[in-house]
């Protein structure tokens, strides 16, 4: 059975991560592309929502989305 990836519009971003925390990118391999595409389209709003969104995110199974997070973070926080 082959089914379209979720349209993730109308996540937040916030809820973009709690989504890749639980997803099986080995069993749903479209789907995890479609999440990642939608969080990487993502211009974050303020420093808040990329805190909340570490806050969330587990860092040790999406090092390379932590590394993201920071540095938006840092970006965020030096202007």
């Amino acid at each position: 059975m082959n089914t379209a990836p979720p349209d993730y519009a109308s996540c937040s971003l916030r809820e973009l991560y709690q989504v890749l925390n639980h997803i099986d990118k080995d069993r749903v391999p479209d789907t995890y592309v479609a999440l990642v595409e939608e969080i990487e389209s993502r211009e974050p709003r303020d420093v808040r929502e990329l805190l909340d969104c570490w806050r969330n995110l587990n860092r040790a199974e999406h090092p390379q989305f932590a590394e993201k997070l920071a540095a938006q973070i840092h970006a965020l926080e030096s202007t």
